[in-house]
């Protein structure tokens, strides 16, 4: 069915004083992208990364930087993202007040030349996505609330 595996590691684990090591062994291992969490502390408890570290990345790789923005206001802030060289911009439909917001963030994303991901929550029902599958480059299922 898939004639490859991509691996996209995480940089929220990473040792953020020596980001460049660990980024040097994500394109030495062949991942095919770098995911970023971006965590507002809002949308969910935690607060990570940002549009700074984004823009540091983009300068230090090659690799495609798959953004997941788990955050309040995305239509808002997916600009910010899209200037600091995100290559995929994931966002979570949950985010939104409705399907019209949906679409004109998956047609940001898109406009912009990018790749556009959807993510849901486990609660939420897969069927809520199907609606938006020709504007996405994937959908991101969640394992966690």
């Amino acid at each position: 069915m898939f004639d490859t595996v991509e691996i996209a590691p995480s940089v929220l684990s990473a040792n953020l004083i020596d980001l460049g090591s660990d980024l040097k062994a994500i394109e030495e291992g062949k991942a095919a992208y770098v995911h970023v969490d971006v965590m507002d502390g809002h949308f969910v408890p935690n607060l990570s990364m940002g549009v700074p570290l984004i823009k540091q990345l983009r300068k230090a790789t090659d690799l495609l930087l798959d953004v997941h923005l788990m955050i309040d206001n995305p239509l808002v802030q997916i600009p910010w993202y899209i200037s600091a060289g995100a290559d995929i911009i994931t966002v979570h439909l949950e985010a939104f007040e409705n399907a019209s917001q949906v679409n004109r963030a998956l047609k940001m994303i898109n406009d912009a030349g990018l790749k556009a991901g959807l993510a849901i929550k486990p609660k939420t029902e897969y069927s809520d996505v199907l609606e938006y599958l020709d504007d996405l480059y994937m959908v991101l299922v969640m394992s966690v609330e």
